[in-house]
């Protein structure tokens, strides 16, 4: 196997004027609750895209699919929280001798605007994930209006990371 692999993960979820989705939670971006939000994402967890986005990322970087056969079970057997997903994928990671050297992401969504809370989504992943802040990095856009999440019908989160061994 190589000693660096790079993997490409996205996600998105359709946005709810509400507070709550429909499991209960707040608006969630890298594990952090965006706060004083109007509005949630539909989903059978927390819906957080960006840790989604970034665990197919993790997944597809080492050879394998989608996060789905692996999240399904852990939302089956009541983990609803996004970064608690993180853990098979990182143990994987550890397991086959890599680490996690960067990842990218972008995030597009009309509503709400989340360039103010950059800097918070950035250290809950840099938290959850053990890598320093300075291997993260977020871009947010509204895609100008061009697809349904830059019309504010839903975000859309897309990651590259790398690995090394």
């Amino acid at each position: 196997m190589s000693d660096f692999l790079v993997g490409l993960g996205v996600d998105h979820h359709v946005l709810r004027e509400e507070r709550l989705n429909n499991h209960g939670f707040p608006l969630t971006l890298g594990g952090y609750v965006i706060p004083d939000q109007s509005v949630s994402l539909d989903s059978n967890c927390d819906g957080d895209v960006l840790i989604h986005a970034l665990c197919n990322a993790l997944s597809t970087a080492l050879g394998d699919g989608s996060l789905a056969p692996t999240t399904d079970a852990l939302c089956g057997s009541g983990i609803k929280y996004s970064r608690d997903f993180l853990a098979p994928f990182l143990k994987k990671i550890r397991d086959q001798g890599y680490s996690i050297n960067n990842i990218s992401a972008s995030i597009e969504a009309q509503k709400p605007h989340l360039e103010e809370h950059r800097s918070a989504i950035t250290a809950s992943l840099s938290e959850a994930l053990s890598l320093d802040l300075s291997r993260i990095g977020i871009s947010f856009t509204t895609g100008e209006g061009l697809t349904a999440c830059g019309r504010g019908k839903g975000i859309y989160a897309q990651v590259i990371c790398s690995l090394t061994r």
